[in-house]
């Protein structure tokens, strides 16, 4: 600088330097701020799904990590959507066909992430198919009280291989004095069979079990009834399915002829003893609870009379206390 104030040429180029250099230094410092408070990503994902005409079940997940768990939102397509911590698995029923675009969100402190996918749906699409074995869950009248079977539910794609993680929703509808039914699984980890009641269930595929199955029990009533149908129910969503399969098992009056059957007693007294339960059959199917009652009431007269003689005391005891257990059900 000389006497009247001006800065020579190296001193000015030194100077924007340096001003050039504080500024770097500062947008440096502003993107790493930025970089440290970006918002992490919410791993998000949609799958495995299933499509039977107008009707969609699926399977998705948010993995929240150390975020609080925060807000999903899926949004069918159709103008339609839900919120909730939980939203999987899941099911819609379309009412118009095409292709739809599925979008799950999730959002927690700031944080977001999102997923999508195209479905095409209507009549005809079926990329899954489901069944249940054996069916019939026994033939009708066979099954001891409180015997188990051992049921598989099974879903398959298009091809036939198994599908594992999609949802079904089970029930199970039960006769009067019929029996009861479990199924496994619904959560990672279950290890103790869920009970099947008549409101849907949802049950996922292959959790905890082979590849796209599902294990079902079905134990027969503790005490014969006077007849009717237990049946197990499965369907791809929980209201307004467009799939429902259903097994079942038929018992009741015939059931104590079956036991009669099978003790191997003497030819008359087998026909005689099953002629009346017969009878009772035929009034309660005709509605004549009355005539039934005192049918099985003539059942257990006869058995009575023949308890040491034709029969010994334990079976006489077996049979009475079935038909007794029959009548209890109907009122006599």
């Amino acid at each position: 600088m000389d006497g009247v104030g001006f800065l020579t040429v190296e001193q000015v180029m030194r100077t924007a330097a340096l001003a050039l250099t504080l500024c770097w230094l500062a947008t440096l410092g502003l993107s790493a701020t930025a970089r440290a408070q970006a918002p992490p990503s919410i791993p998000t994902f949609i799958g495995p799904f299933c499509v039977n005409g107008l009707g969609v079940s699926l399977n998705g997940g948010v993995a929240w990590g150390q975020l609080p768990v925060g807000v999903i939102t899926l949004n069918w397509g159709d103008g339609t959507s839900i919120s909730a911590p939980g939203v999987f698995p899941a099911a819609h029923t379309y009412s118009t066909a095409g292709t739809k675009i599925i979008t799950v969100s999730a959002s927690s402190s700031g944080a977001v992430g999102s997923a999508s996918t195209a479905l095409t749906i209507g009549a005809g699409v079926q990329t899954c198919s489901y069944r249940i074995t054996p069916a019939p869950i026994a033939p009708p009248n066979s099954l001891s009280a409180s015997q188990q079977v051992a049921l598989t539910v099974i879903v398959v794609d298009a091809t036939g291989n198994p599908v594992s993680g999609v949802p079904v929703w089970l029930s199970f509808a039960q006769a009067a004095g019929g029996g009861s039914a479990t199924a496994c699984c619904s959560f990672m980890g279950q290890s103790v069979p869920s009970g099947l009641f008549a409101g849907p269930q949802v049950v996922l595929a292959g959790l905890n079990q082979p590849p796209g199955a599902i294990a079902v029990t079905y134990t027969a009533g503790s005490a014969l009834s006077p007849g009717g149908t237990d049946s197990i129910v499965l369907q791809n969503a929980p209201a307004d399915p467009t799939v429902v399969v259903a097994d079942s098992y038929s018992f009741g009056v015939l059931a104590l002829a079956s036991e009669v059957h099978g003790m191997n007693l003497a030819h008359g007294l087998e026909n005689s003893l099953i002629e009346k339960l017969g009878a009772a059959q035929n009034s309660l199917g005709a509605g004549n609870q009355t005539a039934a009652c005192n049918q099985l009431g003539a059942f257990i007269n006869e058995v009575s009379a023949q308890s040491g003689k034709q029969l010994t005391a334990d079976p006489a005891d077996q049979l009475i206390g079935s038909a007794q257990e029959i009548r209890n059900a109907l009122g006599c």
